[in-house]
């Protein structure tokens, strides 16, 4: 999960059901934001997610009934969830950050023919710009520039060494 800016608030999924969840920092207190039954009811579930800048939304990771990945959207006290991103061709995909503006998200896919891809999807139409395919290899970190200008991300060099370089690409697409 994530914090709010102000640090009240912490999203995380309630392995219990599956939900996501928020847990107010202040008083200690734990809420539901998703409510899809138990486990023997269905086997969807949340995963990874990160709060607007404004801390009004929640963009998270939903494994869906049909097996795999989708982005979606709740506010944070569980006002109008929708389903942002749809794509049968991505396996899985992990939210990183929001946009300035609130009007995309940075996310981390991995696709069906085994690339990865750094991505921005629209929050108004759904649909999905590619700042960079990669092969097999994923990112651990992803994070976007406070103006929305960069994203930083690491990733191997070689395939079989632990260590990491840092890159750093323009979301315009102009350099890395």
């Amino acid at each position: 999960g994530s914090p709010t800016s102000d640090g009240r608030f912490l999203t995380f999924v309630d392995w219990s059901t599956g939900d996501l969840a928020i847990r107010d920092l202040t008083s200690g207190t734990n809420r539901r934001l998703t409510n899809k039954g138990s486990w023997l009811d269905s086997s969807e579930y949340a995963e990874v997610s990160v709060i607007s800048r404004d801390g009004k939304q929640i963009a998270y990771a939903w494994f869906n009934k049909d097996f795999f990945y989708e982005l979606r959207t709740i506010g944070i006290d569980g006002s109008g969830p929708r389903v942002v991103y749809r794509n049968r061709e991505v396996e899985y995909l992990q939210p990183a950050a929001w946009t300035p503006d609130g009007k995309h998200v940075l996310v981390t896919t991995a696709r069906k023919d085994g690339s990865n891809q750094i991505v921005f999807i629209s929050l108004g139409d759904g649909s999905a710009r590619v700042l960079k395919t990669l092969d097999w290899r994923w990112p651990d970190k992803l994070s976007l520039s406070p103006d929305g200008r960069y994203v930083v991300y690491d990733f191997p060099p070689q395939e079989e060494k632990p260590e990491r370089d840092i890159f750093l690409l323009a979301t315009d697409g102009s350099l890395e």
